[in-house]
């Protein structure tokens, strides 16, 4: 057989991701001086045609010539020209024994990848396969494909060749400790034994950052659909080979899945972010926010993963579950970002652990595989029953605290009026799209004695509509201006009694921007105690700039009833500065650290003859206990009602506001998935001299997850 040469072809080499293109000539070595990479990935393109050679196989294109790749490698995947069907490859270490031909597995490019319209779709990885891992080889070869149009992707995910230098120490000590760690350890907070992507020795160089959902709600079962021949200490070579080729040469923000799991049973962290985060992956088109995406590493087609394997996805599962209070054997309802089985926006009712499969046209996770998610499905529930009994145990309801549950804010707004707000004839309504303008609004309300009611910013929503009517509203606050709540919206609203009924009476409270629609709702209560709480009211990052404010319901339910003004980060615009000489300001309290509301505007304010203190903590959580250890004091019950609403979710903790008002409590903002993450808001609870009467939840497990209704029940009793 005639051997091509490397030399006969030119042949890319991109290295951890550099800049630098180098054109391989015969022999060429690496420079001593450079840094030995941890994996080094290569691109041949056009795979030289076999000279002479005439007959076609049977897929009908003739085989390339064997060539000599660059480096020695481990995984490979291909790129091909549209409609190719039947590729199949095989490997040699010597170029003259080769393996049995194998056919590649197309990228399913309808069902794996990034969701449509996020950042990392835009990459042209549509026309590539599945990787594949081959354990050593130098020499490849092609058939089922005209040998020009194929372009070969080649990894070395060891890197121990000659050609690439040695493997970083520090990556090879730490798989190696990982791997021969016992899996039953579980770490302090109770999860199991997680091989980290330093351990499994990921180059944080060639992904991007992270994106997040609010809240994780279900799993998505995979299989990698590679080979099943690795060792376990093979296992982090193909962890990194697999990251090689989704981030680099797929083009994606990193390893598409959350978690991948080896057929020995070990966990590896995938995706970046944090293992406790909901991280937002690239494992199931469509289907990616709110999923947590596990991969066993390998081909279950035909045979079943080993069960130490598919006890491994159980333990990982049954920890985020109990973590993010998804129910294991519970349905849900998602909707599709486009998948090839359900077309964009189509609502789609799921269990909360699936296969790939049940989202798109694919047969992932192996038809031997997909049987027994049954089986995880119980494993899963009992594990997490378990998990949950320490924290049953310490509170008498299994449901934990009160809560006023509705995933839609318009019907929340509804449900949390019902309990708290019947027989009133007055209502605040802002948009539940553009939170500015509500930022304010808990002190209005909580003056007029009325709730929050969050509708469309264009039309009348159907829960509002509901509780006007029912409730037989006569007046409505409108928070904002016509592109906060339209003209549209306000007509509905005077009209909602319909001719039965006498037109509702519409006050509008607004300004040309936040600052001044704040401004206006302080204007409107007075500042009867000659106070103002300061928070910030614009920030670029849209998460950053409303917890602080509405943490200032706390101060906006006493008695005082302390009025809300908003602040830039840097400086008090002229709206606020106007505002605190009307009120006959004296003292101003500052939520938030220096990172929200820098020094600077402190003393701007000072410079103005004012008092100001600063209530902060070293996160949103903490800031809400600040501010409601300063408002403590000032009710006249000395068991104050305490309403708890999620820190992640603006809609709810606005709702929140208004019901806090009407409990005459401060409302403090909880963590969605565990309360333990905030130690500040636990030693709150905890402190001896903090005494509160009940206690309520506002939102759905969507927003705060029923792990932490059961934690917070166990900390008021």
């Amino acid at each position: 057989m005639r051997r091509a040469s490397v030399s006969a072809r030119p042949v890319v080499l991109a290295v951890a991701l550099t800049a630098a293109v180098l054109l391989l000539l015969p022999a060429l070595p690496l420079e001593a001086s450079a840094p030995p990479p941890a994996v080094v990935d290569a691109t041949v393109e056009g795979l030289p045609e076999q000279p002479g050679f005439g007959a076609l196989d049977a897929a009908g294109a003739g085989a390339s010539a064997p060539l000599e790749a660059p480096i020695p490698f481990s995984m490979v995947g291909f790129t091909v020209p549209d409609g190719v069907e039947g590729l199949e490859y095989r490997t040699s270490v010597d170029g003259e024994t080769w393996t049995a031909w194998t056919e590649v597995e197309a990228l399913g490019v309808d069902d794996d990848g990034p969701d449509d319209g996020s950042a990392e779709a835009a990459g042209g990885w549509q026309d590539k396969t599945e990787p594949a891992w081959v354990g050593e080889a130098v020499w490849l070869q092609t058939r089922g494909a005209e040998p020009a149009d194929v372009e070969a992707h080649v990894i070395d995910s060891d890197g121990l060749s000659e050609s690439v230098g040695e493997r970083l120490s520090r990556s090879a000590t730490g798989v190696v400790a990982a791997v021969t760690t016992p899996q039953s350890a579980q770490a302090s907070d109770g999860r199991p034994r997680i091989v980290s992507r330093e351990q499994w020795g990921a180059d944080e160089s060639w992904r991007r950052n992270p994106s997040y959902a609010s809240l994780a709600r279900y799993a998505v079962v995979h299989h990698t659909a590679g080979s099943n021949g690795y060792t376990q200490a093979q296992a982090p070579a193909v962890v990194r080979g697999i990251y090689s080729y989704h981030a680099r040469t797929l083009g994606w923000s990193d390893i598409g899945y959350n978690f991948l799991v080896d057929r020995y049973g070990t966990i590896y962290e995938g995706r970046a972010g944090g293992v406790h985060r909901p991280v937002i992956g690239a494992h199931a088109r469509g289907f990616n926010t709110g999923s947590i995406g596990v991969s066993i590493m390998g081909d279950f087609t035909s045979s079943a993963p080993p069960q130490v394997a598919q006890q491994a996805v159980a333990d990982v599962l049954s920890w985020k579950f109990d973590l993010h209070g998804i129910i294991p054997d519970g349905q849900i309802t998602v909707r599709s970002g486009g998948s090839n089985k359900y077309p964009s926006g189509t609502e789609v009712r799921i269990p909360t652990i699936i296969g790939h499969r049940d989202v798109g046209f694919t047969a992932c996770p192996g038809n031997a595989y997909y049987p027994r998610l049954d089986w995880l499905r119980g494993q899963v529930r009992d594990d997490v029953y378990e998990r949950q009994g320490s924290l049953l145990s310490s509170c008498p309801s299994p449901e934990g605290i009160p809560r006023i549950a509705h995933a839609a804010a318009d019907e929340l707004s509804w449900a949390a009026g019902r309990w708290y707000f019947s027989g009133v004839d007055e209502a605040v309504v802002a948009s539940r799209e553009d939170y500015a303008d509500a930022l304010a609004g808990a002190v209005l309300a909580a003056e007029r004695g009325a709730p929050i009611l969050l509708t469309d910013s264009d039309s009348l929503s159907a829960g509002v509509r509901r509780f006007l009517v029912e409730e037989g509203i006569e007046t409505v606050w409108l928070l904002g201006g016509p592109a906060a709540v339209s003209r549209d919206a306000e007509r509905a609203i005077a009209t909602v009694h319909g001719s039965s009924g006498p037109p509702v009476a519409i006050k509008r409270v607004a300004g040309a921007d936040r600052f001044e629609t704040a401004a206006a709702v302080a204007a409107e209560v007075g500042a009867g105690t000659d106070e103002v709480a300061l928070a910030l009211g614009r920030h670029p990052e849209f998460n950053r700039a409303w917890p602080d404010a509405l943490g200032a319901a706390s101060l906006a339910a006493t008695p005082d009833r302390v009025p809300t003004l908003l602040t830039r980060a840097d400086h008090v615009p002229d709206p606020t500065l106007e505002a605190l000489e009307a009120l006959g300001v004296e003292r101003v309290h500052v939520l938030g650290g220096p990172a929200a509301v820098a020094d600077g505007v402190l003393s701007e304010l000072r410079g103005r003859g004012l008092e100001v203190a600063r209530l902060a903590g070293k996160d949103r959580y903490a800031t809400g206990v600040a501010v409601a250890e300063e408002a403590l004091g000032r009710f006249d019950d000395p068991t104050p009602r305490v309403t708890f609403a999620s820190g992640q979710s603006y809609t709810h903790a606005l709702v929140a506001g208004g019901v806090a008002g009407r409990r005459g409590g401060p409302l403090l903002l909880v963590p969605p998935d565990d309360l333990e993450r905030s130690t500040e808001l636990v030693a709150h609870l905890r402190d001896p001299s903090v005494t509160y009467g009940d206690a309520v939840l506002v939102g759905s497990a969507t927003s705060v997850v029923q792990r932490v209704s059961l934690q917070l029940c166990g900390e008021l009793q």
